[in-house]
């Protein structure tokens, strides 16, 4: 999966403050990037499954705001699991 695709996704969605959680500091987001980076489960999910490795977020919100609000709460699922 293309990096540059995965970072537009998690850039996208960790720049909306409204879907910070309780206790999610720059440093956090920074120490968990990696790890998220990394899982290819759960990027196939995002970038796979929901079509998003052929769009933007942007274009997604547009065309399917049910598969855009499932990727923000995948991405805060995958930082809170890996920041444990």
């Amino acid at each position: 999966m293309n990096l540059n695709k995965k970072m537009e996704y998690w850039n996208h969605f960790i720049a909306q403050k409204k879907y910070h959680g309780f206790g999610v500091t720059q440093k956090r987001l920074i120490k968990v990037l990696p790890f998220v980076l990394a899982d290819k489960d759960f990027w196939g999910d995002v970038l796979l499954r929901h079509s998003g490795d052929q769009m933007t977020p942007e274009e997604m919100k547009a065309e399917s705001l049910f598969n855009y609000d499932h990727i923000a709460w995948e991405i805060w699922r995958a930082w809170f699991i890996k920041s444990c």
